[in-house]
């Protein structure tokens, strides 16, 4: 967008795997903090230029998976060669990732997951 020119990028991705539904309430959180009007989110906005996929994997969602996507892959496993065809969402954002990357510095992949442990 306008003014955007030599700032640095935040990408942020959410929900790779389906049955984390908490990524989804977090990658909300932020979009509504970022476009608020709170002094810190437009000093954040005003320094970084973010582009948020807020649901990478909408196939896997769809379907009720809890970890895989269309392919019966874990995307989140397949970032180093991804498939067009059987990996698209990952594609995409790696395509994405690797062109904001050649048009200026990226200050942080944040890749937003849902689980807990004991």
């Amino acid at each position: 967008g306008a003014g955007a020119a030599g700032r640095p990028a935040v990408l942020v991705m959410a929900r790779v795997h389906p049955g984390e539904t908490v990524a989804s309430w977090v990658a909300k959180g932020l979009l509504d903090f970022l476009l608020s009007d709170d002094p810190v989110a437009q000093d954040l906005m005003r320094t970084f230029v973010f582009k948020v996929v807020p649901m990478a994997n909408p196939e896997g969602v769809v379907l009720g998976n809890c970890r895989c996507g269309l392919s019966g892959q874990d995307l989140n496993r397949r970032w180093r060669r991804p498939d067009p065809a059987c990996h698209p969402t990952i594609a995409a954002i790696k395509a994405l990732g690797e062109r904001i990357a050649g048009e200026r510095a990226v200050a942080a992949f944040v890749d937003l997951h849902g689980h807990s442990r004991k």
